[in-house]
Order: C-alpha cells, then sequence, then structure tokens
C-alpha cells in the first residue's frame, strides 16, 4: 500500500509543480502515524518544498486537492507541511482481490511445501464463541491461500482434553460435583466446574498447588484420576 501511495504522489508532484523524485525518494518519508486521527499514512511536504520552490504548506494544500480525487484515498488533509492521508478501503481491498484473482504463477514461484495448520482447537471444558468463529476462518484462509500456491496443506484440529485446565475443572467437580451426572450439553457442564474452581482458587491459592499436583499424577498414569479425566 505504501509503494502505491508513494507511486501516486509522485506523478502528482511532477504534474502540479514540474519537478521529478524518485518513487522510493518519495516512498522514504511516508509514514504511519501513531494515532489514527491523523490518518493512517502522513507525508511531509518538505522534500518536495526545496526543489519547487515554494512553501511545504502550500504544497500540502495543493496535493490535498489533487490527491482527494483518487479512488485510492477516502480523504487527504493538509495540516501545515503534512498531508493525513485516509485509505479507502473498499477501493483498496477490490485493488488486491483483482490482482491476486489476475495473476498468474510460473511453476518456479509455486511453493511445494507440506505445512501443517492448527485450528482451531477449542478447549473442550468451555463452550465455542465468536473468538473461535474468527480462528476457524484464519486457519482456512491460510490454508486455501498456501494451497493456491502449490502446498501441500494439512489442517489439524487438536482435541484439547487434557492438560492444567482440565485438571481445574476436574479438581472441581471432585470436590463439589458429588457424583453428578451431567444434566446439560457436556461442554457446558465441565465448563461450570472451571469457573467454580477460579473463584476457589482467588480465596485460596492451594487449590492451583492441588491441580497440578493432579496433573502430574494424571502424566503418571495414575488410575484413580485417569478415571476421573
Amino acid at each position: 500500500m505504501k509503494q502505491t501511495i508513494a507511486n501516486i504522489i509522485q506523478k502528482k508532484i511532477q504534474e502540479i509543480f514540474n519537478v521529478e523524485f524518485s518513487e522510493n525518494e518519495i516512498f522514504e518519508k511516508i509514514e504511519m502515524p501513531d494515532n489514527k486521527q491523523f490518518g493512517d499514512f502522513a507525508f511531509s511536504c518538505f522534500i518536495v518544498s526545496k526543489k519547487a520552490k515554494a512553501s511545504p504548506t502550500v504544497i500540502a494544500n495543493k496535493l490535498a486537492e489533487v490527491l482527494t480525487l483518487e479512488n485510492t484515498f477516502e480523504k487527504v488533509e493538509a495540516v501545515n507541511a503534512y498531508l493525513n492521508i485516509f485509505i479507502n478501503r473498499l477501493s483498496f481491498t477490490k485493488d488486491v482481490l483483482n490482482k491476486i484473482l489476475n495473476s498468474k504463477q510460473t511453476n518456479e514461484q509455486r511453493q511445494s511445501k507440506t505445512v501443517l495448520i492448527e485450528f482451531p482447537s477449542p478447549n473442550t471444558n468451555k463452550p465455542l464463541h465468536l473468538g473461535h468463529v474468527r480462528n476457524m476462518a484464519i486457519g482456512e484462509s491460510l490454508a486455501r491461500i498456501l494451497e493456491l500456491t502449490g502446498n501441500k496443506v494439512i489442517r489439524l484440529n487438536l482435541i484439547n482434553d487434557r492438560g492444567i485446565h482440565i485438571c481445574k475443572s476436574m479438581l472441581a467437580y471432585q470436590k463439589l460435583g458429588e457424583n453428578k451426572e451431567p444434566d446439560k450439553k457436556l461442554d457446558h457442564f465441565v465448563g461450570d466446574y472451571y469457573v467454580m474452581f477460579n473463584k476457589l482458587a482467588k480465596e485460596d491459592d492451594s487449590y492451583n498447588k492441588e491441580a497440578q499436583e493432579m496433573l502430574v499424577k494424571w502424566e503418571q498414569g495414575d488410575t484413580d484420576i485417569r478415571a476421573l479425566w
């Protein structure tokens, strides 16, 4: 994106002020403001002022007028000697997707690696939520992009039903569950005891130590702990 902006600014400077800069010279003066109220990108016009023999503020105002007309930008504001540049995200997204869809890769450019992508791998003691949907979308998108470039992709979903988080639910069930049978969806049932554990641990930190000890027993193959699991 920064390279595209540099290219547009370079051409407009040449058209308006009849002075030439390389694209890299312009590129180096484009910054990304920490505060987004000042735009997605900012450009200092001092570099143009020297060659164009005009005030950097005047240059900023003239460039803002013409750059605002470009589809790439939502708006361009002149603030003293700087341009605050706001990207038109719809236009930018369309351009990027069109370039991807219209690109033709040569055999030399294609990859041929085996790539493993693990997603979304939710915990079995917590219900799925919108955050997991995001991870599913990211994982599947990465997989398809890598496949498009010639890679062999292995999708892996870890059944995350072991570890300290499970021991916390188990410990709370052991202390408070009274051998109760599940009366609701299983991830909700187990999740309730995870919440109970956190309440207990806030009041007494020794519960965290007990959970760690239970995990060690689980890893050592303790038959009672494995049966509870």
